[in-house]
């Protein structure tokens, strides 16, 4: 079952139910590649709209730049683009990509440059 299906089901079980609602953490950062691969293992959901920062690999352009990027922090703009073909192709061409990132709150932290 989902976490949607899950939520449905105490739903209708219970007659009060607490939640929190919490802003996720964003940050920018550019990242000039200095002949060096991105370095980061871009992810997306197949009927997403997005990118997803999977594995960071350690010799990349990402980690030389001591950007704070964690898996599973999601692109929100890529130089000036939003949608998910745009962003990757903003990655793939620039050799300073600027991006917006999103991260969920208390998901580690959240100081974006280190």
């Amino acid at each position: 079952t989902s976490g949607a299906e899950n939520m449905l089901a105490l739903l209708e079980r219970q007659s009060e139910v607490e939640a929190t609602v919490a802003h996720p953490f964003v940050f920018t950062a550019c990242v000039p590649r200095g002949g060096r691969r991105l370095g980061v293992e871009l992810l997306h959901i197949p009927a997403g709209v997005t990118l997803f920062a999977g594995a960071i690999e350690a010799d990349g352009a990402v980690a030389a730049n001591g950007v704070d990027l964690k898996p599973g922090d999601r692109f929100i703009e890529v130089s000036g683009h939003t949608t998910r073909a745009s962003m990757l192709e903003a990655f793939v061409s620039s050799d300073a990509p600027e991006f917006k990132v999103s991260r969920p709150p208390g998901s580690g932290a959240e100081a974006g440059i280190a």
